[in-house]
């Protein structure tokens, strides 16, 4: 298997990815700087690392964060690893081949992040990788499940940030508040002012109050997409 080494944001952070796959789109880029700072996260669990981006990304964020990342296809787990080998950060991020239901940690997060290759079945247009990632994420994590699973390992007030098709946004929310997931923050991805939103950011807190902000859109190709994913 052919593999590239890509940076985003940060010229000093190195992605592996397969030259023909799975490969992150500006979803996951765009995930991160939606996350924000806050003093005493300790332990982050990344949900579908896919090739470690997003573990990579954070420790920017979060120095003193120790991450266990989760990824259950065989090809993006080596991925992962080699991301994780490549930046030298084997003694921060701590990769696993599972099903994440069979993850099964001995402690609870701070943080909680996952970035699914999720859409409705049978809606849009998809490359054949795309399709099997999702058909994968669909067969091993439905929305009800995963809210589920977070509102268990993250910690009372701890924070889950993930990125999700819009027109799946009532969805949700649904789910989240039935687990005590409470929405803080959500910000909508668009192609154009003219176009419905074709992503959502969203940011809830176990235990949180019933507060919602939505933030201003985020148009592709503004100043501020390109601004949001220019390498430092």
């Amino acid at each position: 298997m052919e593999f590239t080494i890509d940076s985003i944001i940060y010229s000093d952070v190195k992605i592996v990815q397969p030259v023909n796959g799975f490969r992150f789109s500006v979803d996951s880029p765009l995930l991160y700087r939606f996350i924000r700072e806050k003093a005493g996260v300790k332990n982050i669990l990344d949900i579908g690392s896919g090739s470690g981006i997003l573990s990579v990304l954070l420790l920017k964020k979060f120095s003193k964060a120790q991450i266990d990342a989760v990824e259950i296809d065989k090809l993006m787990f080596e991925c992962l690893c080699k991301t994780v080998e490549i930046n030298g950060l084997s003694d921060r991020v701590k990769p696993y081949h599972c099903d994440i239901f069979k993850f099964k940690p001995s402690k609870k997060y701070d943080l909680v992040v996952c970035n699914p290759p999720y859409r409705k079945i049978g809606t849009g247009r998809l490359c054949k990788e795309d399709r099997e990632n999702i058909a994968r994420f669909n067969e091993s994590m439905n929305i009800e499940d995963l809210m589920d699973y977070v509102s268990k390992v993250l910690k009372n007030r701890g924070l889950f940030y993930m990125s999700y098709d819009a027109d799946m946004l009532v969805d949700i929310i649904y789910f989240g508040r039935k687990k005590r997931l409470e929405p803080k923050r959500i910000r909508f991805l668009h192609s154009s002012l003219e176009k419905q939103a074709r992503l959502a950011f969203v940011e809830f807190i176990l235990g949180g109050g019933a507060e919602l902000k939505i933030e201003p859109p985020l148009i592709q190709k503004s100043e501020e997409f390109e601004n949001l994913l220019k390498s430092k």
